[in-house]
């Protein structure tokens, strides 16, 4: 391509990629195609005796494969055929298989081995997960957890081992096919596997690291065509992203000739990643012929390879923590030419030179105790580059990496150990430990065995990670829920095996790193590692990490019942009991409890805990400051849910007064604009403590924003807090996850911007809100998990269609939060509360008035069974609901038992109003909706007694306390009902013209919420009353039609079959309206 015309090509295939997304393959089909001609193009262009001319061959290679990916199945032939064709290029046109056929047995028998050894190494690493299964939760150092540990140990190591010997075998499977394709070797030869294989660490999707060792003054052309063979084998087994062949195009910076200038991707390949070869990038390139951006391939001779070896050695650079001498100094044959006619000797001479070099030392440039710095010094840059901590209460668990923050940490630890000891005859981490422990007496065997189980759950979780999703996507999760199945996108350890490990894990980086200074003071190299290791302590008895691994992982329920067993005896009222019991600690048992005990809704004890925790901050530092703002916040946020609303408003202004004297500012407008500053301009002087400080904001303003909508009911004057919060959903995107959404932060936001919408009745809104929370959730957790959170989106959204009258997917979203509940044995009131009482609302509804009682049935026995005071207008709500429905049967009653059912419904709604004046504070009570949605209900019993001017009072009441909270000029759904609720009352007291102005009032909002021809049954109601106003002035014609529009969204809603009580009434109205004008045609008496 010429200059202009890539870039032409590129900014359109960046305006499709953006446009679609990384996840539609399909959108960059015909992009990956014009690229891979083009590289076809330049490879064929190129002289035969060119350098490096077999890279423009891979690249096309691979672009073609990753078109394969993306194509449809009427042009996968066609694109099989420009790979045969491509391969026979570079053979020249003599390629070894006849036809694409013959190309496609080959790769499709791969691949056949490949799946099979995965299958039975996911099968066998599913046995071992279930040893974890048989831990108790309580001791984790009990004598039957220390057996199951040690079993499982043994038993994650020789799956290891055997999954590592599977992938040599495939590896030689791949290389003999190579080999036969091409013909005999001109010399001996060996083929050696290099980095996890040759460490027994490999998993089903490692990528291969090989070289090839060759006897001197052998011509090196035909292992460089084996070498390329080999990659287009692998390339066609579809597991290699693009972005491990450097393809230009694909960075930013393309034009530029600095590989470091090109190192931001900004096409990410979602294809399969799996067994490849370590790949062209600047830092990879383990290979036989290298990555070619350097001279240094891994076609040589043994001397050769010695010669690389010992340079490396030499090579005094510190950072360079995986130079060539680390690499190989694990080595395994995978393939030898003729292994009877020593083809594997060459692999056993290099090891023997090897070995008397790092014994002699001899050719060494530098002196011997400068390696030996060196080294120590690279193990501990290790220990303290991997930095992930389970103990960590602030850790983001949802965003951890497999193998950095999991399976690096032990592992690179081994090596490096094994290196700067020259442990040369240890193949495995574990041997190296179990060296540590038998010969140099560092390790005792408990700590042996600690680190031993750290090591295996490590390889586990990558190994099953990898073998769960079916490719190496690397992120993992922790959840209270044992999901060992298959999700959509991340894998869930365990939370036995991730407290098991954690509780080992922990103290052991807590030793290692306080020994050698924890990062901050200058290591002290004269110290032994010996007493590095014989440092290493571990706390049997730490009680406080246990409960704070429970925290992290989402299992509330479970650290709380680990407090109960320490404590021997419910969790007290108030923390002293604690405070006496853990003393020095006290403040972190202390803070872990309240937040248990928030997260599992015993919202009034937490708040004495949380008291202590605020009492005990007296300094005045930046970061105590945020850290009592966030306690203010958690404070609020209890006091809200058990209804005190005067106090939760004191304390959100508190929490706003510390944030604003954190960030020195007088006012929170001023606190939002220096944190978007702040966010804009990225400086380099942005602390922790300050993106904490935006959390701690972010969900201030969440909990302003509920605590205004629950107790005041003013929706339009929350405005002002609304624009902040969703201001500062762009800061935390921005800030925190760098515009990622994957977070259960962005998944709070939308479900409380949804729920905002939902209460200003812009239903559409807050569909799409908790639409994207629900996937974004799905996207965190994968579809198959049950939470409580699930199980509340689900709720939410079933609100969402109970208000649009879509009631089978109202239900559906009900019973599908229930069984979300029972599947994740969550026995919290609250949400089942939810859940029933949104089932009660859909049957009555829809006019199933004895399954709408027995919902109501059940919300009032989990509201008996309640041991809190919360969710006061929670039950309110409830006994509204129970009231209407009440009243509703009443209505359908016979004449002698209908009025003492309307007396009951009324003392039931009469309830609920003075239960909500003592609820709400008196200022604001009768503006509060609920408030006015009583009064509405009373009403329309009132009109139903015939106490037409006391409904008249109530309706208008009601309408006052809506057009308060909702905003004189604002179309709410409460509003329009109680405008229906008044016509009716004028058109029973034959004030007509007022009648019709409510009624028009109702019908032009309605409109505009559901549209012209809505089958919602207000709209229906709507149209019902104006048929009945028209029928009363005499214009028969319009209230027979607005009659049958009534009826017919009535039917359209419930259906001819239903027994709703208003498709009677419609049906008889209309039938009335039909005989009147056909009376009236006929001349026939009305009389009649």
């Amino acid at each position: 391509m010429a200059i202009f015309e890539r870039d032409k090509f590129i900014e359109d295939f960046k305006a499709d990629y953006y446009k679609y997304g990384p996840e539609d393959i399909h959108q960059q089909y015909k992009h990956i195609c014009s690229l891979a001609e083009e590289y076809t193009l330049r490879a064929k262009k190129q002289e035969r005796e060119t350098p490096n001319r077999w890279i423009l061959y891979l690249k096309a290679h691979a672009l073609w494969n990753s078109s394969l990916q993306r194509c449809q199945k009427h042009e996968i032939s066609q694109i099989q055929e420009k790979i045969f064709n491509l391969e026979c290029d570079w053979y020249d046109g003599n390629h070894p298989l006849k036809n694409v056929d013959e190309l496609t047995k080959v790769t499709e028998r791969c691949k056949s081995e490949l799946n099979s050894m995965r299958r039975s190494c996911h099968v066998r690493f599913k046995e071992c997960g279930k040893l974890i299964e048989q831990m108790e939760m309580g001791d984790m150092f009990s004598q039957q957890n220390e057996l199951c540990a040690n079993s499982f140990v043994e038993n994650v190591k020789c799956q290891s081992e055997h999954c590592t010997s599977e992938m040599i075998k495939f590896a030689k499977s791949i290389c003999e096919t190579s080999e036969n394709l091409l013909g005999n070797a001109p010399c001996r030869y060996a083929i050696i596997a290099l980095g996890s294989i040759a460490r027994s660490e490999a998993t089903p999707y490692s990528d291969l690291e090989y070289a090839f060792l060759i006897e001197p003054n052998c011509d090196k052309s035909y292992f460089l065509r084996l070498a390329v063979d080999t990659y287009f084998r692998i390339s066609n087994l579809g597991e290699t992203p693009l972005k491990y062949y450097y393809i230009e195009e694909l960075y930013d910076n393309y034009r530029s000739t600095s590989d470091e200038a090109k190192e931001k991707l900004w096409f990410v390949d979602k294809g399969p990643s799996g067994f490849k070869i370590d790949g062209l990038l600047p830092k990879a390139g383990n290979i036989p012929t290298g990555n070619g951006l350097s001279e240094n391939t891994l076609i040589l001779t043994v001397n050769e390879l010695m010669d690389r070896y010992i340079s490396s050695v030499n090579q005094t650079d510190v950072t360079e923590v995986a130079g060539l001498s680390d690499l190989l100094f694990s080595t395994v044959l995978i393939h030898s030419h003729d292994e009877e006619k020593g083809g594997s000797a060459l692999l056993e001479d290099f090891k023997t030179q090897k070995h008397d070099f790092e014994t002699n030392f001899i050719e060494l440039k530098i002196q011997r105790h400068q390696l030996e710095e060196i080294r120590m010094k690279r193990l501990i840059m290790d220990i303290e580059s991997y930095d992930y901590c389970p103990g960590n209460i602030n850790e983001d668990m949802r965003n951890l990496k497999v193998k950095a923050d999991i399976f690096r940490y032990p592992t690179i630890m081994a090596h490096n150990i094994r290196i700067a000891l020259n442990m040369g005859k240890c193949d495995t981490a574990w041997e190296v430990f179990e060296q540590l422990h038998s010969n140099k007496k560092w390790l005792s065997k408990e700590n042996l065995a600690a680190m031993q189980f750290v090591l295996m759950s490590a390889i586990w979780i990558r190994t099953s990670a990898y073998l769960q999703s079916g490719t190496q996507k690397e992120e993992l999760s922790f959840h209270p829920q044992h999901v060992i199945e298959k999700t959509d996108d991340r894998f869930f350890v365990p939370v036995r095996l991730y407290i098991a490990m954690a509780s080992r894990l922990v103290p052991i980086k807590q030793s290692i790193l306080m020994f050698v200074g924890n990062g901050t003071e200058e290591i002290n190299l004269k110290r032994s590692m010996g007493d590095l290791f014989k440092s290493i302590t571990i706390d049997k008895a730490d009680w406080v990490l246990r409960c704070r691994l429970h925290y992290i992982c989402g299992d509330y329920e479970g650290g709380l019942k680990h407090v109960q067993s320490v404590l021997n005896a419910q969790v007290p009222d108030n923390p002293t009991c604690l405070v006496h019991r853990f003393q020095d600690s006290s403040e972190d048992m202390v803070y872990i409890v309240a937040h248990l005990l928030f997260q599992n809704g015993e919202f009034a004890k937490a708040v004495h805990y949380l008291d202590w925790l605020i009492d005990k901050m007296n300094e005045s530092s930046r970061e105590k400051f945020v850290h009592r703002a966030y306690l203010y916040a958690v404070k609020g946020q209890c006091l809200v849910t058990l209804g005190k609303y005067e106090e939760s408003k004191r304390i959100f202004d508190d929490a706003a007064d510390l944030m604003k004297e954190a960030f020195d500012v007088t006012s929170k407008e001023v606190l939002f604009l220096k944190i978007n500053y702040i966010v804009s301009q990225k400086p380099k002087f942005l602390t922790p403590q300050e993106i904490e400080l935006c959390l701690a904001v972010c969900a201030q303003i969440r909990f302003i924003a509920d605590s205004v909508r629950y107790h005041q009911g003013r929706y339009h004057k929350t405005l002002k807090s609304f624009g902040n919060l969703k201001m500062s959903y762009s800061i935390v995107k921005q800030l925190l996850f760098d515009n990622k959404e994957d977070s259960l932060v962005i998944v709070d936001f939308e479900i409380s911007i949804g729920l905002y919408y939902l209460q200003l009745a812009k239903y559409d809104e807050a569909k799409n809100h908790l639409a994207k929370a629900s996937s974004l959730y799905n996207r965190i957790f994968g579809v198959t998990v049950a939470t409580v959170d699930r199980a509340a989106i689900h709720v939410h959204q079933g609100m969402v269609e109970l208000k649009h009258a879509n009631y089978s997917e109202a239900r559906n979203y009900a019973f599908t939060a229930i069984d979300i509940l029972e599947k994740c044995g969550q026995k919290s009131v609250h949400n089942l509360l939810s859940c029933h009482q949104l089932l009660a609302e859909v049957y009555l509804a829809t006019g199933n008035f004895e399954k709408s009682a027995e919902q109501l049935a059940v919300c009032k026995t989990l509201i008996h069974q309640s041991s809190t005071s919360g969710y006061v207008l929670t039950h309110s709500v409830i006994h509204l609901v129970d009231a209407e429905l009440s009243y509703q049967k009443a209505l359908n009653a016979k004449n002698d038992i209908k009025a003492n059912q309307l007396v009951n419904s009324k003392l039931l709604v009469e309830e609920v109003i003075e239960s909500l004046k003592k609820t709400v504070h008196f200022k604001v009570s009768d503006s509060h909706p609920d408030m006015a949605a009583a009064f509405r209900l009373l009403g329309q019993i009132s009109l139903a007694l015939g106490e037409i001017i006391v409904a008249r009072q109530h309706a208008e009441k009601a309408l006052r306390g809506f057009l308060t909270a909702y905003g004189e000029d604002t179309n709410h759904i409460d509003t329009l009902r109680t405008f229906l609720v008044l016509s009716e009352i004028s058109l029973q007291q034959n004030q007509l013209p007022n009648a019709q102005y409510h009624v028009g009032n109702a019908l032009s909002g309605l409109q505009e919420f559901f549209g012209y021809v809505s089958k919602h049954p207000l709209l229906a109601e709507a149209w019902h009353i104006q048929s009945q106003i028209e029928l009363k002035v005499g214009d028969d014609r319009n209230a027979l039609e607005h009659s049958a529009m009534s009826i017919y969204m009535v039917e359209q809603t419930f259906g001819w079959n239903s027994k709703h009580p208003a498709l009677l009434k419609t049906a008889t109205h209309f039938l009335t309206v039909f005989l009147i004008i056909y009376f009236k045609v006929n001349n026939i008496s009305q009389t009649l």
